[in-house]
């Protein structure tokens, strides 16, 4: 997709969310032009963006938008407070949970059908490393790797088997600000 072909879309009343390393960025032209995807959807009657002007983790960056969504989606208000204060609330969560929380969270999206396998173990990997929970941590990232062979049944009934034991589950293992700062809100009017 070019600049141009995103240009020439109607944007009109969209809330665009592009949860990718530096996507808000712009880079200046000949005459001052700023050009970028953001600037683009702006131009073509976006009514806000969600991006990113710094690199960002994927695997952080996937429980922000997660849980924005879910935020976000809860009671169906789409104007730019509610986007604002779900975007806010979700890097709050992501800075300020534990990895108890990162694996009850799983562990429930995964009973419910809501999460994909492969991420949900590679969750349940940083969750039992933050703890410390060295075994477990092994021994969830090698589940991810035999996925293929195992039937999904098997996988969810596995982490639904899940626990956090120990007072390592306190530790926050999205606490770094890298992980849920980069994200802002720019709004076309």
């Amino acid at each position: 997709m070019t600049l141009p072909r995103l240009a020439s879309l109607d944007w009109s009343g969209a809330l665009v969310v592009l949860g990718s390393c530096q996507s808000g960025k712009h880079r200046v032209r000949t005459g001052d032009e700023l050009t970028g995807i953001a600037s683009t959807l702006l131009a073509a009657g976006a009514t806000a963006l969600v991006s990113t002007f710094r690199p960002v983790p994927d695997l952080a960056t996937a429980v922000l938008m997660l849980w924005f969504h879910d935020r976000l989606g809860a009671d169906g208000d789409w104007s730019l407070e509610a986007v604002s204060t779900a975007l806010t609330d979700a890097q709050r969560r992501v800075a300020a949970a534990s990895a108890r929380e990162v694996l009850t969270w799983v562990v429930e999206r995964v009973a419910a059908g809501e999460l994909d396998l492969a991420l949900a173990y590679t969750l349940l990997s940083v969750a039992h490393r933050a703890a410390g929970n060295v075994e477990e941590f092994a021994a969830c990232r090698h589940r991810r790797q035999q996925l293929r062979e195992v039937p999904a049944e098997e996988a969810a009934a596995d982490v639904a088997r899940q626990r956090a034991l120990g007072p390592g589950y306190a530790e926050r293992p999205f606490r770094a600000a890298a992980n849920w700062a980069p994200f802002s809100i720019t709004s076309g009017g």
